[in-house]
């Protein structure tokens, strides 16, 4: 007789200690999902999920300017992210600032 994998995922993720991996990846993609709700496609290319950990969700950004639209907008996006995982997850967001490297073409 075969198992269903259904079955199966969940203890072999469990065994190998990857349950919080996955989970922080999981709640990364959700944070993706719901930025577009909250600021436009520009904005959104510069704000970067970085992890998750301790139920704090950490956020790579470009300046500080977007680090304070963040903070303004972060109970709202806790809420869009816990909805869209369907559990509360996040309590909490924290900013890092980060310089990006510009694109190929901008250098010339």
């Amino acid at each position: 007789m075969f198992t269903p994998l259904k079955d199966l995922l969940p203890r072999v993720v469990n065994s190998h200690g990857m349950h919080r991996t996955i989970k922080a990846a999981t709640v990364c993609e959700a944070c993706r999902k719901v930025l577009p709700k909250f600021f436009d496609e520009e904005i959104c290319a510069v704000i970067s999920p970085k992890f998750f950990r301790h139920k704090t969700l950490t956020l790579s950004v470009q300046d500080s300017a977007l680090a304070s639209e963040i903070f303004l907008s972060g109970e709202s996006l806790i809420l869009a992210v816990n909805s869209h995982l369907g559990r509360p997850a996040v309590r909490e967001i924290r900013t890092i600032i980060e310089e990006r490297c510009p694109a190929s073409d901008e250098i010339a």
